[in-house]
């Protein structure tokens, strides 16, 4: 494919800064997480980090995500890929949603759920801190 191709695929998808480069994800950043169990009387637990790279790669603790999908500002994965658990976020900027956090926060945050193989899903949240 022709340089000036590719450049005009790029415009028109928004998807590069310069010639053939990929834009850097937005969401990218390392998350303090934690999960709860036990619906709105639950407790937040600490959880592994979850990076998210500039270059769309996911790693949660020291294991990288297999087959991650990363949308505008969504991300999930699956076990049937290999990973050890189900998940699926969503990436904002702000949030005041009091089942997820004691006060109104910003930054870079998601909040979402997590599910291990044999158990239900918990409620998952992270911040860039």
């Amino acid at each position: 494919m022709a340089a000036s191709s590719l450049l005009g695929l790029c415009i028109v998808l928004g998807a590069c800064r310069s010639g053939t480069e990929p834009a850097a994800y937005e969401w990218a950043g390392v998350y303090t997480t934690a999960t709860k169990s036990g619906g709105a009387t639950g407790t937040w637990n600490g959880h592994a980090p979850l990076e998210v790279t500039a270059d769309r790669r996911v790693i949660q603790g020291t294991t990288e995500i297999q087959n991650p999908t990363l949308g505008a500002n969504t991300l999930s994965w699956t076990t049937a890929d290999g990973n050890a658990t189900n998940a699926t976020v969503t990436f904002m900027s702000e949030s005041s949603a009091t089942y997820y956090w004691s006060a109104p926060v910003s930054g870079k945050l998601f909040q979402g759920s997590i599910q291990s193989p044999g158990s239900g899903p918990v409620d998952y949240r992270g911040l860039v801190q």
